[in-house]
């Protein structure tokens, strides 16, 4: 709902200072894909089954509230007056996505140490994606005022590494779901 929330604000007052030049037409449109993203895939593995299986809310929630900080920032110019959010923000938004991934790949069944090797080369992949999308909107729209430059970029990418590490853990807290999204029959 905050995600939303945020969305409609940012869209409905494109003018203020704080959205100008931070490229906020692309995140209006992929933040919604991204986060529809875990309920889609839920649809699909029950189809899969053949059964109702419980809906990861954790997942969701962990996969959507990134966003909400992003959008939580730049409406309330916090990359704008404080210099470190950015590096907040890098460290812990990869934390919540990767331990996404390792809750839904716990649910799988395969062992723990795989799980935490696949939720940290996504996380690291991913990270390794949005900084490159980070340049071709400097590059290629103009996103000005992202202030962007090669320590910045290898000094997100680093805060996103630790990040990525620390999420990859989340799945290592309780006991395993006893819901599996992988047939017996295709182990």
């Amino acid at each position: 709902m905050a995600l939303f929330a945020f969305l409609i604000w940012g869209a409905l007052h494109t003018d203020l200072p704080q959205y100008d030049g931070k490229a906020m037409a692309g995140r209006f449109v992929g933040y919604p894909i991204v986060a529809l993203l875990v309920p889609l895939g839920w649809l699909v593995a029950c189809r899969r089954q053949r059964r109702r299986l419980a809906f990861p809310f954790g997942a969701a929630v962990l996969v959507t509230f990134p966003f909400v900080i992003d959008l939580w920032g730049n409406t309330f110019r916090l990359y704008i007056e404080n210099e470190h959010f950015d590096d907040v923000v890098h460290a812990i938004n990869p934390v919540l996505f990767v331990a996404a991934f390792a809750l839904l790949l716990d649910r799988t069944g395969v062992p723990r140490w795989a799980t935490w090797i696949m939720a940290f080369g996504i996380g690291c992949a991913g990270h390794i994606l949005w900084e490159t999308l980070e340049y071709w909107l400097l590059e290629g729209f103009g996103a000005v005022e992202l202030d962007l430059s090669l320590a910045d970029t290898l000094s997100d990418l680093g805060w996103g590494m630790v990040g990525a590490i620390i999420g990859a853990c989340a799945h290592l807290v309780g006991p395993r779901p006893a819901v599996m999204l992988i047939p017996d029959a295709a182990r």
